[in-house]
């Protein structure tokens, strides 16, 4: 009898490309900037073909962060947050970094991110879960200022009930076997939307303003039995809310515009005074003691012109109505004269500052005075922090199609603990000392923060207790740039 040859189960490569596709975890290769290397489909399914910062969104610094700390440390990390998956609904996920190597990329270390799905109830508990909401579906939706609504694949208007018609004088009986497209036909805007959900089959969020109503409405793809049958939504009416939440807004700019305003007419009336003291010599025969005790006064009216400066432009980068100022600037040019103005910063503590400029492109597109405003900041919160006879270096250059601009110090460092708060708004270092740490409650980084992600960057740091810091931001590259040089 002859035995029958066993057949070959594969080369090991073949046998982990098996699992990686086969696995039931969502599974991505991460590199050091962070950048997806590879996906697995599990993780498609999940999240989509986003790119990490879409994906993660404010919890992007968190990620980045501890994939950083994973690959110096070669060590796993675990954690546990809720995100949107590709169907842009909320979910809680159970996440895990391993550390891995991989020659092809960058420095050779990359990072496996395995992420789990929590099964929070059994298919039985579910079911009765799901039946018990139908009842409070109906009653919470008769009492809420909702429409709800399902359109059919064709455009025709199924259903349209809620208590928010009676205010629009709307009956149901006028709108149900309408087409959309004949009832919105001068409305673009809502078209669009519906056609995006017919075709795409995935949930969508828009505001629409109806007559003098405004309404937050959810689109979401409908099925029966695995078959495609149109869409349902739910129309809020946030009219009320909307409407307190920009009076309120208002108030709160007129106050604050009006306080900033008395801050800096009184204070420009006291520091004049006092620069007349220190530098102009006005008061004669002042002792050592006195003149040190009003070069003190002097130093806390500019800090606190500038702090109000500050909350100023943070209150300003949050509107959402903001607009960079864009405008091609020549590289080089730009950061060596922003370079020589920051000069008067390091002087101030007798902190040489240095710069370093490599393979940057010639042009680049950006808000000047933010990026300027945003470097400033970094190289004045560095001289701030270091250590005495110390330097602070501000380096320019180009990475993974990205243009990075890092500032470093050799001062005291920072707490592992607060580097994933430091970027907050009115976070400050707790270890800091200092009269103007306590003044400036971690504005001047929040801005940072806020400017380069008007940028659509990203920002990081990082940090040893004793040795110093090094915060770098980084700006995508249009592939319309130039060559470097």
């Amino acid at each position: 009898m002859r035995m029958k040859k066993p057949e070959q189960i594969g080369t090991f490569r073949s046998v982990l490309d098996a699992i990686w596709t086969d696995s039931s975890d969502a599974l991505c290769e991460l590199s050091l900037t962070p950048k997806i290397l590879h996906r697995n489909p599990r993780f498609e399914i999940l999240f989509g073909n986003r790119e990490l910062k879409e994906i993660f969104g404010n919890n992007f610094s968190c990620l980045h962060t501890a994939l950083r700390k994973c690959l110096k440390k070669n060590e796993s990390a675990e954690w546990r947050m809720t995100l949107q998956d590709s169907s842009q609904n909320e979910r809680f996920f159970n996440f895990k970094l391993v550390p891995t190597s991989n020659p092809s990329a960058e420095g050779g270390k990359t990072a496996l991110l395995i992420v789990q799905t929590p099964e929070l109830y059994t298919t039985h508990k579910q079911n009765k879960i799901g039946k018990h909401s139908v009842d409070l579906i109906s009653m919470v939706a008769s009492h809420l200022p909702v429409v709800l609504f399902a359109i059919d694949e064709n455009g025709v208007i199924t259903l349209f009930e809620g208590p928010s018609l009676i205010k629009q004088k709307i009956k149901p009986s006028e709108v149900v076997g309408q087409s959309v497209y004949q009832r919105y036909h001068d409305r673009p805007d809502i078209l669009s939307d519906i056609d995006w959900v017919l075709q795409n089959r995935k949930p969508r969020s828009s505001i629409f303003s109806l007559e003098d109503r405004t309404f937050n409405v959810r689109l979401s793809p409908f099925y029966e039995e695995n078959k495609f049958k149109g869409m349902v939504g739910v129309a809020m009416d946030i009219t009320d809310r909307t409407t307190a939440e920009t009076n309120r807004n208002a108030i709160k700019d007129r106050v604050l515009k009006m306080t900033a305003h008395d801050i800096r007419g009184s204070l420009a009336g006291v520091m004049s005074f006092l620069n007349d003291i220190v530098d102009g010599g006005l008061l004669k025969n002042l002792n050592p003691n006195q003149l040190h005790i009003f070069k003190m006064m002097q130093s806390n009216c500019q800090q606190v012109y500038s702090l109000t400066n500050e909350i100023v432009q943070a209150h300003n980068l949050e509107h959402q109505e903001f607009r960079l100022s864009i405008r091609n600037i020549r590289v080089v040019e730009f950061f060596l004269d922003l370079f020589e103005r920051s000069k008067a910063i390091s002087a101030e503590k007798s902190v040489p500052l240095r710069i370093r400029i490599q393979e940057v492109p010639q042009e680049y597109p950006l808000d000047p005075a933010l990026i300027e405003r945003a470097v400033t900041n970094l190289i004045r919160n560095a001289v701030e922090h270091s250590s005495m006879g110390s330097a602070v270096e501000l380096k320019i250059s180009t990475t993974d199609g990205q243009l990075l601009i890092s500032v470093k110090d050799y001062g005291e460092g920072i707490d592992e603990d607060q580097i994933p708060y430091l970027f907050d708004e009115f976070k400050a270092f707790s270890g800091s000392q200092t009269r103007s740490d306590r003044l400036s409650r971690g504005l001047g980084l929040y801005i940072v923060r806020r400017i380069v992600d008007l940028h659509e960057g990203n920002i990081w740091l990082e940090s040893k207790k004793g040795a110093g810091s090094e915060f770098f931001f980084s700006l995508p590259l249009p592939d319309t740039h130039s060559q470097v040089e």
